[in-house]
């Protein structure tokens, strides 16, 4: 697994898709802000050290995590796969929020 995710492109959100080689927590993940992972294929589990317990992720339901964490799949190295997206932290207000978005003007 690579320590850190690289950028598909300029302006674009860095992304990887992760499959951790340990069967217990033994890389600790230390993102540089706000991450979202979300499981894809498998199982997958998430540790954060400063909690003493370990969460297994769930397909279909991103987690958000800002602080260190560490990912193991628990059936065998690389049985699990997530998309790990690094959230840039100097991210504006979204252009496709609703509440930017403009009303129609009624006539």
């Amino acid at each position: 697994m690579r320590k850190r995710p690289a950028p598909l492109s300029p302006g674009s959100p860095p992304y990887e898709i992760i499959a951790p080689m340990g069967v217990s927590p033994q890389q600790l993940i230390t993102p540089d802000g706000p991450e979202v992972l979300m499981l894809l294929s498998g199982r997958m589990h998430m540790q954060v050290p400063t909690e003493n317990h370990s969460m297994e992720m769930k397909y279909g339901r991103p987690v958000v995590v800002e602080k260190p964490y560490c990912v193991f799949c628990p059936h065998g190295p690389g049985t699990g796969r997530a998309l790990r997206i690094s959230v840039p932290s100097a991210a504006g207000p979204l252009t496709d929020a609703p509440s930017s978005r403009r009303k129609p003007a009624l006539h």
